[in-house]
């Protein structure tokens, strides 16, 4: 067993965790696709924050989350989250890959919002009430699939947005 590199880190995150309450689904979303279309709840970025806040403050972390690039420069395509232990300097980071669906900044900005709070559920190990996300995928659609499939394709492949890629191209 190896020791941990970031111990006071650890104690506060764990302490948070014993705290934190299951957070509530207060928002729905819906989809509209050709032909079919469906809608879910979810802990927005609100929801999300007002859990999270108190709880900072009392276990005296700081959570940053610019926008970046994999190499550190200020813009690019990345969230790094960095956690930090304010009394004894120790400090965690992850990053998360940005997907964003179409080339305007408002997508740009809803996909910021979407990492945040999953970067957010990840480390701190949060739990949203009848969280069901991956039934979600099992239900889908096959129209569904092929336009995550298309979307999935344009960004990370940087392929031309009027492709009409298959469930080969991943």
């Amino acid at each position: 067993m190896s020791k941990s590199d970031t111990p006071e880190l650890d104690k506060a995150v764990y302490a948070f965790q014993q705290e934190v309450d299951i957070i509530a689904k207060k928002e729905t979303a819906t989809i509209e696709g050709k032909g079919a279309s469906y809608s879910y709840k979810f802990a927005g970025m609100p929801a999300v924050w007002e859990a999270v806040k108190p709880l900072l403050k009392k276990h005296e972390l700081l959570v940053k989350q610019p926008v970046t690039t994999w190499d550190g420069h200020t813009m690019g395509d990345f969230l790094k989250m960095t956690v930090v232990h304010i009394p004894s300097g120790e400090s965690e980071t992850e990053y998360m890959r940005l997907v964003v669906r179409r080339d305007d900044p408002q997508a740009f900005g809803a996909a910021t919002t979407f990492d945040k709070r999953y970067q957010l559920g990840n480390y701190f190990g949060l739990i949203t009430e009848d969280d069901d996300d991956a039934a979600r995928s099992r239900l889908a659609t096959a129209e569904q699939k092929k336009e995550w499939v298309r979307a999935y394709t344009v960004v990370s492949k940087k392929a031309n947005p009027e492709a009409n890629p298959t469930y080969n191209d991943f």
